[in-house]
């Protein structure tokens, strides 16, 4: 079948058009879901697109620059299938993607049309989530961990490559390894993710030894990119998640506390580190910006002089990556970015799906097995994206957006298949607590 579907779009690519072949393969993948490895399939484009996210940067392989253009079409074109197919999250999903127009096309008409580029990234990334939540064999979560593990590892090797031979990118005259990623911040948010994934295995006593020395190299790649949002935010996914494991001793709580907390000095005492550091130690935020730091607080303040247009709509989706809009680079900063792009009214209805998010996954923690496994790391997750926002382009950098689809739409794919295989009872009686007893009133069948 995978024979006939490459045979059939490699013909309607060459006759046609590239695109018009990409098309037709993403939908007769989506189709025929439950004879495929979907799964792998993600797993495959995600990883080849983390390889080639450097390239237009002069990181990882050269020539792949055009890679992040053709997978975000086979994610929109596969996610949309698969959708159609098994219709979980369709209304979610519709909506999303109608505002998401909508924003960009108010964007274009203000600024410029390059900025439906933003637009379709977006919407790429959301159905690539739809593909995950709608896969016809679900991904568990220990493959997602594994996953996660294999998309970083290759780009922490090479990024130690690039610190031994005296390479990387030169970033405010410093320079830092990024490994095969666009930019040292995006590639420690990848190895933050994957380290806090390997710390859950090693705290579930999951192949110890080979996850002890992915953690190692995922944390030493860390470390080198020198970005200081990247490893804060590493530092609280990886205390959140042992605060949340309960079942943990609490021994192995403290001593993981202990290594956060020795990576974090071991960083300062580096002379990259330090030099950082000293950034924010030696910042003076009145003049002309000096530093990162400085930039940043600068970039605030001219970007929110422009939200002040328009308020409660805001700008449109995309509007500071145009580099039109109030300084010649974006934000560094996502509850900047969004309350400018999507105004009081945009911004705060993000806010409330995230905050249904969390809510959604502190109440699904209790759940025993698997489910509450999920969510538990979810949590972290989300604790260090929050964190990063705060400081980084978090939700613009693709592969660790895509990253977290994985274990985010398993979650919920968990979720609906456990609802779906749920016996039905009919008229369940409230307990006073509120609790549904099912015990007095079962339908019984006879056979």
């Amino acid at each position: 079948m995978l024979g006939i579907i490459a045979a059939l779009s490699a013909g309607i690519a060459v006759v046609v058009s590239p695109i018009v072949g990409v098309a037709i393969a993403g939908v007769l993948l989506a189709g025929v879901a439950d004879s495929l490895p979907l799964a792998g399939i993600f797993f495959g484009i995600l990883a080849v697109r983390a390889i080639s996210d450097g390239s237009s940067v002069g990181n990882g392989p050269a020539g792949l620059g055009s890679v992040a253009s053709w997978s975000g079409l086979a994610f929109l074109l596969m996610g949309t299938g698969a959708v159609l197919l098994r219709r979980r999250g369709i209304g979610q999903a519709a909506l999303i993607l109608v505002a998401v127009f909508v924003s960009t096309w108010y964007a274009v008409e203000n600024y410029s049309g390059s900025v439906w580029k933003e637009g379709l990234r977006v919407a790429s990334i959301v159905c690539a989530f739809l593909l995950v939540l709608n896969l016809g064999r679900r991904i568990n979560l220990l493959d997602a961990l594994r996953m996660l593990q294999a998309i970083a590892c290759f780009s922490a090797t090479f990024s130690i490559y690039q610190f031994l031979t005296g390479t990387g990118m030169i970033v405010d005259h410093v320079k830092r390894p990024a490994g095969t990623l666009a930019h040292p911040n995006s590639a420690a948010l990848v190895y933050g993710i994957a380290l806090t994934a390997t710390l859950y295995m090693l705290l579930k006593r999951k192949q110890s030894i080979l996850n002890l020395l992915i953690a190692t190299l995922l944390g030493a790649a860390l470390i080198l990119t020198a970005s200081i949002g990247g490893l804060v935010t590493a530092a609280v996914m990886a205390i959140a998640l042992v605060v949340l494991v309960t079942e943990i001793p609490t021994w192995v709580r403290a001593l993981s506390v202990f290594a956060v907390l020795a990576a974090g000095y071991t960083f300062s005492r580096t002379e990259i580190g330090s030099v950082r550091i000293d950034e924010f130690s030696s910042s003076d935020l009145v003049g002309a910006p000096s530093n990162s730091f400085e930039w940043r607080v600068y970039a605030w303040q001219r970007i929110l002089e422009v939200w002040r247009a328009e308020p409660y709509f805001g700008q449109g989706l995309g509007a500071t990556t145009s580099r039109m809009i109030g300084v010649e680079n974006v934000p560094h900063n996502e509850y900047v970015r969004f309350i400018t792009e999507l105004g009081i009214l945009g911004a705060g209805l993000v806010a409330v799906v995230f905050a249904w998010i969390a809510r959604k996954l502190w109440r699904l923690r209790r759940e025993e097995g698997e489910l509450g496994e999920f969510a538990n790391l979810n949590l972290a997750f989300l604790a260090g994206l929050l964190v990063n926002s705060a400081g980084a382009n978090t939700f613009l950098y693709s592969v660790p957006v895509l990253m977290l689809c994985l274990p985010i739409a398993g979650m919920f794919a968990l979720k609906a298949e456990r609802s779906a295989d749920a016996p039905e009872f009919s008229d369940p009686v409230r307990t006073p607590a509120g609790s549904r007893s099912f015990g007095q009133r079962q339908e019984v069948r006879t056979v």
